[in-house]
């Protein structure tokens, strides 16, 4: 009755050696407001992967597939799955393609004409109550976000078995 769980870390990557791997995966790093790759806390050697980065949900999916039918596993750990936020030009776009369709007149809650040149605002630097319509947009698109990215590899992991542990 024992159950074997693997591990899967999705908030770093160990550059030095999975770039021997995965050549491309500089790519799916996060960048800061400065366009720098994010670390993990002060870990130089830790890049944080952006969890909207296709490629890298492509990584990820090929690992729990690789845990699930060539190894057997009867579930996946998924460790540090919240994220911080990127500001990679493919992040403003994403951000800028939401708050199109989350709100089509732009003029009424925002007061300008459209989102084509809207970047995304800093993080709030306290835990005060957010008054910018835009921070609170970007808070909710971030949360969607990741909610997506979870839905996705969900719903991959239980296509190749139904009844899979997953942990987060």
């Amino acid at each position: 009755g024992i159950k074997v769980l693997g591990y899967i870390q999705t908030n770093s990557l160990y550059y030095e050696t999975f770039l021997a791997e995965k050549p491309q995966s500089a790519d799916w790093v996060q960048r800061d407001k400065n366009n720098l790759f994010k670390t993990w806390g002060s870990s130089y050697y830790r890049w944080v992967p952006d969890k909207n980065n296709h490629e890298y949900r492509a990584y990820l999916k090929e690992a729990i597939r690789k845990g699930i039918q060539e190894i057997g596993l009867d579930g996946i750990n998924f460790d540090n799955v919240g994220e911080g936020a990127c500001y990679c030009e493919m992040c403003d776009s994403l951000f800028r393609r939401w708050l199109t369709r989350k709100y089509p007149d732009p003029v009424k809650m925002f007061g300008i004409d459209s989102f084509d040149h809207v970047i995304q605002p800093p993080a709030p630097a306290n835990k005060e109550q957010i008054h910018d319509p835009l921070s609170r947009a970007w808070i909710r698109w971030r949360c969607e976000s990741l909610d997506e990215f979870v839905g996705e590899i969900t719903e991959y992991a239980r296509s190749l078995k139904p009844d899979v542990i997953l942990l987060a």
